[in-house]
């Protein structure tokens, strides 16, 4: 997500840190916070939410929540 993140502007008001590892940490403040929990579990296992903690733990809490889904077989309709 680094490059990708990178590219192009999403906020006004938003910061680009770049680290040694190829990885960035992309910054900015937000409103609308469904559309933005759906706009990072859309990045999937790409995107890391380092704050705020209560948006991070509703992220980690789909993904759970997705590894409980049963795999559907071939043989279901």
């Amino acid at each position: 997500m680094a490059v990708f993140g990178t590219e192009r502007v999403w906020a006004e008001n938003q910061e680009i840190l770049h680290h040694p590892d190829g990885s960035a940490t992309l910054k900015f403040m937000a409103e609308g916070y469904q559309e933005i929990r759906n706009w990072i579990l859309s990045f999937g296992s790409l995107a890391t939410v380092l704050e705020p903690i209560e948006l991070a733990d509703s992220i980690r809490h789909e993904a759970e929540a997705i590894l409980q889904k049963p795999i559907p077989s071939e043989e279901d309709p």
